[in-house]
């Protein structure tokens, strides 16, 4: 690791250690913000309320935003309307693309940002932005990606479909951002107030008791764990 590497991931002095577990997870969901290109004004909408999607939840209304959360599990949604999102919806309870078309006049909305990496959230989105809008996918998706419909919306409606990945800052902002510099202002934004971020942290262990958390977490289930932090006794 580089010297600058090794200096953007120095915390401020006085800092609260638990700002520091947000430095990698809050670059990425930066990153995943700056590809989104938000105006002020813009309505996004995020679908995927985990840790990632509520950073990105909150970056998006800190950039001006009107912010729709989507995520099944009400915890995440509950926490999602915490983090600044306008309202959440449930995927499960129908089409989100004809409620958030509902809701607004019949427009589809300017942003929809997928983090969760789940296929059916992509082609979601996808019908859901407006004519010429943005689908920002910061999710990964493993193997074949079945069930996308690139003909319909995507098609018809000329949509932007963007690849967000931490280890590639987009091009026109290269020059400027680096990975180094995402750490530091996901850092340095919880320090100045404008990124609060702690409330994610719903549970430390011991560290003794890793093995433990590790096979819950496995296992899944649990609808109120988003940060998972191991204490190796130097937090309180």
């Amino acid at each position: 690791m580089s010297e600058a590497d090794i200096g953007g991931r120095v915390l401020p002095a006085g800092a609260d250690p638990r700002i520091g577990i947000f430095s990698h997870i809050g670059a990425v969901a930066l990153n995943g913000i700056h590809d989104a290109r938000i105006r002020l004004g813009d309505l996004v909408v995020v679908f995927g309320l985990g840790v990632p999607g509520q950073i990105v939840v909150q970056a998006a209304h800190a950039s001006g935003a009107t912010v729709i959360g989507v995520d099944p599990v009400p915890f995440r949604r509950q926490m999602a309307e915490r983090m600044g999102a306008a309202r959440t919806c449930d995927p499960t309870a129908g089409s989100v693309a004809d409620a958030i078309k509902d809701s607004n006049g019949g427009r589809g909305a300017d942003i929809c940002i997928e983090v969760s990496g789940s296929p059916p959230a992509l082609a979601e989105a996808m019908r859901t932005v407006t004519y010429a809008g943005r689908v920002v996918a910061m999710g990964f998706f493993q193997g074949e990606t079945r069930g996308l419909r690139l003909g319909d919306e995507f098609h018809h409606n000329r949509i932007e479909l963007i690849s967000s990945q931490i280890s590639g800052v987009a091009p026109e902002a290269s020059h400027r951002w680096s990975k180094p510099r995402l750490w530091e202002a996901a850092v340095r934004l919880q320090c100045e107030g404008r990124l609060d971020l702690l409330p994610l942290i719903t549970e430390m262990v011991p560290f003794a008791e890793a093995p433990a958390l590790f096979a819950r977490l496995d296992q899944g289930g649990d609808p109120s764990i988003l940060q998972s932090v191991l204490n190796f006794g130097t937090l309180t």
